[in-house]
């Protein structure tokens, strides 16, 4: 057995050990279309016009959180891939600080996919973005019960127009937005569309300097998720702010996932809440909040 084999079988068995040792994080609330009232907690909603809270108190956890997930990954980054296979185990050593606890996020599940998202405590207009929306719209149909005023934003590269959504492109997004792409459609055929950059989409079609929630599907493109979240990246550069979004990643896409965890933790603007690993151990599923930015926390967190 190799040096660097023993090495990953050494941090995998401290990881285990950890994750026996603690208690895990709260669990995510399974939401029942069944138990949503379309007028859900009608009487406690108030208008977000305090954006001024104080991010001291979050900034504590946030360090606590940190510390606990740079270590592991920076004993695992020489095998990013390996990192991304773990990151749901790392998530729950990692997040038993008790602020981190007491954040409710609920879970909205799908017949493929389940995601996640902390309800807003507040009334405002809530700015939703898919980029590669699925067959799948059960989860999409949750969120409309649970968010007041949602505006929905969605794009595939394949099919028809999803009713679920209130404003729909069938666009492949890219990196550069060539203008045309050719794609294969799910029944092999042959289809020519419009190729937008995932700039020119935020600035251009959006128009929203505040994203509520934003999902990234392996099927939404292929473009550079990690830049856009770094500091100094693309969605600063464009003015836009993101509360809460997540994130679906291959398993062989771990160089990848590397470097958000890295430019993550340079802008320590959010926290990693949730993740998970299907069955198949092919896709990782992964879920950040913003406690960085005032709106997000007053919107959220308060």
């Amino acid at each position: 057995m190799t040096i660097q084999c023993i090495f990953s079988f050494s941090i995998i068995v401290l990881i285990i050990v950890l994750f026996l040792s603690v208690s895990l994080k709260a669990s995510s609330v399974p939401l029942n279309p069944e138990n949503i009232d379309p007028e859900i907690q009608d009487n406690n909603f108030s208008i977000c016009l305090d954006t001024t809270s104080p991010t001291k108190y979050y900034d504590e956890f946030l360090n606590l959180q940190y510390s606990c997930i740079h270590s592991l990954w920076n004993k695992l980054k020489r095998n990013p891939n390996q990192f991304l296979l773990l990151y749901p185990l790392i998530i729950s050593v990692c997040g038993n600080e008790n602020e981190v606890k007491n954040i409710q996020v609920d879970q909205y599940p799908g017949k493929e996919k389940s995601y996640w998202g902390v309800s807003p405590k507040c009334e405002e207009q809530h700015v939703f973005v898919t980029l590669g929306i699925g067959n799948d719209s059960e989860a999409i149909r949750l969120m409309k019960k649970k968010f007041r005023s949602l505006s929905s934003y969605g794009t595939s590269a394949y099919g028809s127009k999803h009713e679920d959504y209130d404003h729909f492109y069938n666009y492949a997004i890219g990196i550069n937005g060539t203008g045309l792409q050719t794609v294969y459609g799910t029944n092999g055929e042959i289809m020519e569309l419009k190729d937008v950059s995932v700039s020119s989409f935020f600035k251009n079609i959006i128009k929203q300097n505040i994203i509520d929630m934003l999902w990234i599907n392996i099927d939404g493109g292929e473009f550079e998720y990690w830049s856009y979240f770094s500091k100094k990246g693309q969605f600063e550069k464009l003015g836009i702010t993101v509360c809460q979004f997540n994130l679906e990643v291959d398993r062989n896409d771990g160089n990848n996932f590397s470097k958000l965890s890295s430019n993550l933790f340079e802008s320590e603007t959010y926290i990693f809440l949730r993740a998970e690993i299907k069955a198949n151990r092919e896709t990782v599923y992964a879920y950040f909040l913003n406690i960085r930015h005032p709106y997000c926390i007053q919107k959220y967190l308060r």
